[in-house]
């Protein structure tokens, strides 16, 4: 039985003599060969497909290997191209890597060059197949517009435009459901590694045990089940940008792995013993009050100070009603159960607008959704979530009291409110001061803030 193929490989050169030469190596390592003897039939050759590797002579009569490369690049850019070249033309073959080229050789070409260049060409393209078909298991990304007019809205977004264009690790904070991942896209996307992958992790999307293979990578035979090696997240994102979400609840263990690959930048996947280098710029998100973490040793302090070089807050949407209409019409314009024409009624608009959205801009989605789904064209009060029907706010305005007990609770909240909201002023927002200054925790603060619907750093010009 002939031994199996194990590769196509293209000679473009316009010397028979080299060709020979290297088509005599590669048949006896079971490549099979195809050749071209200029640019343009090499073209036709790449297009009929099946091509694996291509070596490339840049000096040929016709379309030189200069011109052919850059429409490889163009139209195949996972091609793996070994470029040839003379001792004279050495500056253009560094010009040629720029282009996407693997390698170049000078002429002439040794046979152990010549295989050591095909089995990492080849391992490179396997590896990249290997990316690809796990980027298609990856959750897909959220990447739409973020929608907003509110000036908190717009002060996130400047802070956004400002530190994308650099590589500073950023640190978005902001209750579940009010679109970090889209903010941490829309500043991939406006970053100098726009082109490169952007990979986003759920830090509570896998347990402990499966947490390092999943960053990091395996290699095969590592455990059981490791049948082939396998890239983490951090080899994914190489050059891109790795979106750490909900890192709070990663582990202490987890964490000190996750800052040593940050200040080496490199790891090591399980079962490995080779150091490989990654360069992913980090944005990371939580819902929770770091800092109070990091006092009760749930978090790494070192880790959270590496993560935090540049914070960013996202606004609940109680804080940004005047963005209800506009995220309602972006959603009915989404909709695949939208009619032509939806209206909302004014007592569903007043209901939407008092709610106090505890699961933010995904819990609206979820209810603008459902009242698509069973309205007749307008969106009534009946066609809300129960929870939305029947929600009461905390608010300033006198309310008719039943007792004198209702009065004094009632007072008791707008005092508690007041105090809360002064202390958080004088202290610039500082939680741990505040509370320490209320006689608190800093767990008992952060829960009041959010039944007072407080933001402890907002410009008090916004209140």
């Amino acid at each position: 039985m002939a031994n199996q193929i194990q590769a196509t490989i293209a000679l473009i050169d316009d010397e028979a003599d080299l060709r020979w030469v290297l088509r005599r190596i590669l048949v006896e390592d079971n490549y099979a060969v195809v050749e071209a003897e200029n640019g343009t039939d090499g073209l036709k050759l790449i297009e009929k497909g099946g091509i694996d590797f291509v070596f490339l002579d840049l000096k040929m009569p016709g379309m030189d290997g200069m011109d052919l490369l850059k429409i490889i690049h163009e139209k195949f850019p996972d091609m793996v191209v070994v470029v040839l070249t003379a001792h004279g033309d050495v500056s253009q073959a560094v010009e040629a890597t720029k282009l996407g080229a693997f390698d170049f050789m000078i002429k002439p070409v040794s046979e152990e060059r010549i295989k050591v260049a095909v089995k990492n060409g080849l391992e490179r393209h396997r590896l990249q197949s290997t990316v690809e078909r796990l980027e298609g298991r990856l959750p897909p990304v959220q990447t739409g517009p973020i929608i907003g007019q509110s000036p908190a809205v717009k002060k996130a977004l400047e802070l956004v435009t400002k530190v994308a264009p650099t590589d500073l690790t950023v640190l978005l904070i902001g209750e579940s459901g009010t679109g970090k991942e889209l903010f941490a896209s829309m500043i991939h996307r406006s970053s100098l590694r726009a082109n490169k992958p952007f990979i986003a992790v759920d830090g509570g999307a896998f347990p402990e045990s499966l947490a390092e293979s999943e960053l990091f990578g395996y290699e095969k035979g590592s455990f059981t089940g490791a049948e082939r090696r396998r890239l983490g997240k951090f080899e994914l994102a190489h050059e891109g940008t790795l979106f750490l979400d909900e890192i709070g609840n990663m582990t202490l263990d987890v964490q000190s792995k996750i800052l040593r690959a940050l200040e080496q930048k490199k790891i090591y996947r399980v079962g490995g013993r080779t150091l490989i280098p990654v360069d992913a710029r980090i944005v990371a998100a939580t819902n929770a009050d770091m800092e109070d973490m990091v006092k009760n040793n749930r978090f790494r302090e070192d880790l959270f100070y590496r993560l935090n070089a540049f914070t960013i807050e996202i606004p609940p949407l109680r804080e940004r009603i005047g963005d209800i209409k506009l995220l309602i019409e972006y959603f009915v314009s989404l909709s695949q159960w939208a009619c032509d024409h939806i209206t909302i009624s004014d007592e569903a608009m007043c209901l939407l607008t008092n709610y106090d959205w505890p699961g933010n801009i995904r819990q609206l989605k979820n209810c603008i959704d459902r009242a698509l789904l069973i309205c007749s064209g307008t969106i009534k009060p009946e066609d809300l979530p129960s929870q939305i029907q029947t929600s009461e706010t905390i608010s300033s305005d006198h309310p008719d009291f039943k007792s004198l007990k209702e009065a004094g609770d009632w007072g008791a909240r707008l005092e508690e409110e007041k105090i809360i909201r002064k202390t958080l002023e004088q202290t610039g927002g500082n939680r741990g001061e505040a509370a320490d200054i209320l006689g608190i925790d800093v767990k008992t603060l952060y829960n009041k803030i959010k039944k007072y619907q407080i933001n402890p750093y907002q410009d008090k010009h916004d209140e």
